[in-house]
């Protein structure tokens, strides 16, 4: 069994999302109150402490489930498949299946650019999950980095776009791996 690292952690996604779930909900709160001097001051303390609470609970929940998803990521070579996990998403090709891997770079060859998500996720610095690519194809996909990128069309009448971290070894190996 081989298994391959990702080229990177998608911080920019952790970053946004952490975001989304933290820092903005607490700056429209602090807006909200700082508006409401006509309200006495216990129900005041009433509410922010609710909100607050609420806002604590969700945003730890979020959080778990996002480092969760961003770290459950392995792509591997075992018993002639290729065995592909991508955060809630996962996928296996037999290595017959795939023809004519290579490496490429997404911001050169526009024809096989994720375009509009399927059944997936799209953070900034990550994508995973079914998209369909800018040639109209479907492709499974896990991509943490546009270049360089793994091409692996496959006769299923579906593609796979990786970004491991040495996508040269991986090519290699994937080519004489015993099927």
């Amino acid at each position: 069994m081989n298994v391959y690292p990702l080229s990177a952690f998608p911080w920019m996604a952790f970053l946004v999302a952490i975001f989304g779930t933290a820092v903005l909900p607490l700056s429209i709160i602090g807006v909200v109150l700082a508006s409401a001097q006509t309200m006495p001051s216990w129900l005041i303390i009433f509410v922010l402490s609710i909100t607050l609470g609420f806002m604590l609970s969700v945003t730890l929940g979020l959080t778990a489930l996002l480092v969760y998803l961003l770290t459950r990521n392995e792509v591997a070579i075992r018993e002639g498949r290729l065995h592909i996990k991508a955060g809630f998403f996962h996928q296996r090709v037999y290595l017959a299946e795939i023809i004519h891997p290579r490496i490429t770079d997404l911001g050169l060859e526009e024809g096989i650019r994720p375009v509009k998500r399927r059944n997936g996720l799209r953070l900034p610095g990550y994508q995973v999950g079914w998209f369909t690519l800018n040639d109209k194809t479907r492709a499974f996909v896990l991509l943490t980095a546009r270049n360089p990128v793994i091409y692996l069309p496959t006769n299923k009448g579906f593609s796979l776009l990786l970004s491991l971290k040495e996508p040269e070894t991986f090519l290699e190996q994937l080519t004489t791996a015993d099927w």
